[in-house]
C-alpha cells in the first residue's frame, strides 16, 4: 500500500477540520 497517500489523506483531514474550527464560515450549500 502506499503510505505516502495515506499520509496525505490523513493531513488533509486534519487541516480540514483545523480549517472549520479556526476559519468558521456559515454553510451555503
Amino acid at each position: 500500500f502506499d503510505g505516502t497517500g495515506k499520509a496525505l489523506s490523513s493531513m488533509c483531514e486534519i487541516a480540514f477540520e483545523a480549517c472549520a474550527v479556526w476559519f468558521p464560515q456559515p454553510e451555503v450549500n
